[in-house]
């Protein structure tokens, strides 16, 4: 489908007005269909706890329950636990919060109080662009400043919503160039017998340096005298209203851009327009001029008591383009929506002599994706929740034992640290620490002398010198060997020393 350009064409001459232009997109993300969060995917798992330290210890066969451990910061005693590891005392200023034997959401949630809950900003978390944010469920506004500060829970599930448009019937696509309003009139109000509902573009009350508000900057379109038509209007880029009949939508919906925007035509059921209208037989409450409730055909006229038709007035906005179209006999509307950031406000003017009118937003479909805040338990130990960086040793207060992996360098992370505990009697040898020296001499050290004299005479008989020869085991290549095995075994002892 190819995309008509609108904006070069002036049709009518827009009102000279000092205001604060925008380029960023008006945020209606609120305004969207919360529905359908069950079929979320699911993109990823993050942690957003503070650090923690787990302190687990193997004994073995040593009784420890009378042994107590001493855990210090950076050589200051911060705490002291038992050797059943079931609790740990904690300095009253180590400023760390013992966690010990909590295993589940709602345990942790009573002892952390709200610290079980952390402000984080959207950006931390992931690099998408939402246009609705469901923290633990609930609807926020997707705003900068509310992005930045989203409190969620240390175990939590996130909602990102993004317009889903594959849920509509496209109709048609278009750009909007900058500073450009377009005004599409439904072919419909030719034959509707509507001679009263009109369209016009007004100053909101905001963003106007002069304070000015509810001037026109558009002519006032009568809707059934300019059916099938569209209108294309050069305003200064900004935020205005559009008023429909002497009604506005809220009083700055109508976003003029400084950059080209592109626009969908959708085809949208009126009952996304909320509960004012009731989708089984396709009718919209109003009020009498008594204040009484009607309720009104959609597409169709109403007499009223005193014989007078009453139709009701539809204006639709979404950045800089409004749609003026009825509903038809199946209750769907076309309508244009702002592809990048959409919403669709709208306003319906219903009663005969003037007032009246519902002022609300339509809901548009969402699609899905939820990121998991997940907070892991440790299954045994001792657990310091909010640790600070630094290292951290144990000392068992006994001189009858001694800890081996007793010395840790906390980091600032969200994973799970381990300080893993080996404890063992003060007289015994680890079982893995190598020997020194070799446990005997090689078979093939040198003798210091040979094991006996050449023989020096010449040989009678060839008449040659006798010249002595190397002992094969006693030779360089021996030595080599030998040598060669020292080496490897001092290598040996410096990895095992590595490992410890």
């Amino acid at each position: 489908m190819k995309l008509r350009r609108f904006g070069a064409a002036v049709i009518a001459v827009a009102a000279t007005v000092a205001l604060t232009a925008v380029s960023a997109s008006a945020d209606r993300s609120y305004y969207l269909e919360n529905e359908n969060k069950a079929t979320a995917e699911e993109i990823g798992t993050v942690h957003i706890n503070k650090p923690y330290l787990n302190i687990i210890l193997d004994a073995g066969d040593i009784d420890t329950s009378r042994l107590t451990f001493t855990i210090k910061k950076d050589g200051e005693v911060i705490g002291t636990f038992y050797g059943n590891m079931k609790s740990i005392d904690v300095d009253s200023n180590a400023g760390c919060t013992s966690i010990t034997g909590i295993t589940n959401d709602n345990a942790l949630r009573a002892r952390l109080g709200n610290d079980y809950y952390r402000t984080v900003k959207l950006s931390d978390l992931t690099d998408a662009s939402p246009l609705a944010v469901f923290p633990h469920g609930n609807r926020i506004s997707a705003s900068k400043d509310e992005l930045n500060s989203l409190r969620l829970a240390l175990s939590d599930e996130l909602y990102l919503g993004y317009f889903d448009i594959g849920a509509y019937e496209i109709v048609d696509t278009m750009i909007v160039e900058p500073n450009t309003f377009v005004l599409d009139v439904s072919e419909e109000y030719a034959n509707r017998g509507d001679t009263t509902t009109r369209f016009q573009v007004k100053t909101s009350r905001d963003n106007f340096e002069d304070g000015k508000e509810n001037e026109p900057i558009t002519p006032a379109y009568m809707l059934y005298e300019n059916a099938g038509t569209t209108y294309v209007n050069d305003i200064p880029a900004g935020k205005y209203m559009l008023d429909i009949n002497g009604g506005n939508i809220f009083n700055k919906d109508v976003i003029i851009y400084d950059e080209p925007k592109e626009y969908v035509k959708l085809r949208i059921h009126a009952s996304a327009m909320g509960g004012l209208v009731n989708a089984n037989d396709l009718t919209m409450r109003g009020v009498y001029n008594d204040d009484s409730d009607i309720w009104y055909p959609l597409g169709n006229a109403v007499e009223t008591e005193d014989g007078k038709l009453m139709y009701v007035g539809y204006a639709f906005n979404s950045g800089s383009v409004g749609s003026a179209d009825i509903p038809d006999e199946d209750g769907y509307l076309e309508l244009w929506v702002l592809k990048d950031a959409p919403y669709l406000s709208y306003i319906t003017r219903y009663r005969p002599s003037g007032g009246g009118q519902n002022n609300q937003y339509v809901k548009l479909a969402l699609r899905f994706e939820k990121i998991i805040t997940e907070m892991k338990y440790p299954e045994s130990g001792v657990t310091l929740y909010d640790v600070a960086a630094g290292e951290y040793t144990v000392e068992v207060n006994s001189t009858d034992y001694k800890l081996t992996g007793n010395t840790l360098v906390v980091t600032d992370t969200a994973e799970m640290q381990t300080m893993s505990l080996v404890l063992a009697a003060a007289d015994s040898e680890p079982d893995s620490e190598p020997d020194s020296e070799p446990d005997s001499e090689p078979d093939s050290e040198p003798d210091s002398e040979p094991d006996s004299e050449p023989d020096s005479k010449p040989d009678s008989d060839t008449g040659s010198e006798h010249k002595p020869q190397p002992n094969p085991d006693t030779g360089f290549e021996g030595i080599a060997v030998t040598l060669g095995v020292i080496a490897l075994a001092g290598a040996a002892v410096v990895v095992s020393r590595k490992r410890k």
